[in-house]
């Protein structure tokens, strides 16, 4: 199962560029809402 990332407003889906890297063995995704 994959884990999704939403960032709130203000923020990107860079936001969670560590959190991700933390996470290498899990399959991760961030999505882009607003841009």
């Amino acid at each position: 199962m994959k884990l999704v990332f939403l960032h709130g407003l203000g923020e990107s889906a860079e936001s969670w560029k560590e959190v991700r890297n933390q996470l290498k063995d899990k399959p991760t995704e961030t999505l882009e809402l607003l841009k």
